[in-house]
């Protein structure tokens, strides 16, 4: 039996030396539970952060490639993304700028790849490109009547 607290990285491991145990796992269950009230630290305490810088903001927020959602956030003075679906005790992916309208993903998914920002004609934010994949605002996805973009072919 084994019971794992990913967030707080406790967990247990019954060994029996038998074919049926029924309370194995009310056993490994409590013995977490016990663990994670002694072993945990507290949280640390909650600290208003700096706001991003204004070449950051454009970045921040929800953004899709594929079907699939990540949320780009500024979170102690740093460039971060996760994938919407991911558990909260999941790191993120961590950026570093890497050039004008370029940034080099440190840790996290994707570690080492690339994040480039592209602008339109009025200098706004209008797609990314994170290890090659797009990363629009909208949900846009490929298949049968759509190219790469998200445009519709006729």
């Amino acid at each position: 039996m084994l019971v794992y607290s990913r967030r707080e990285r406790i967990g247990a491991v019954i060994l029996a030396n038998a074919s049926r145990w029924p309370k194995a796992v009310d056993t490994g269950l409590a013995l977490v539970g016990a663990a994670l009230e002694e072993l945990t630290p507290p949280p640390d305490p909650w600290v208003p952060e700096e706001p991003p810088p204004a070449e950051i903001e454009p970045l921040l927020g929800r953004w899709w490639s594929e079907g699939r959602e990540a949320v780009f956030s500024w979170r102690g003075g740093r460039l971060e993304a996760r994938n919407a679906t991911a558990p909260p005790e999941r790191d993120p992916s961590v950026f570093e700028l890497d050039g004008e309208d370029r940034f080099r993903t440190v840790s996290g998914d994707e570690q080492g790849e690339l994040l480039r920002v592209v602008r339109g004609g009025e200098g706004e934010v209008v797609k990314l490109y994170w290890a090659t994949y797009p990363f629009t605002r909208t949900p846009d996805t490929f298949g049968p009547g759509s190219t790469a973009d998200g445009a519709r072919v006729p």
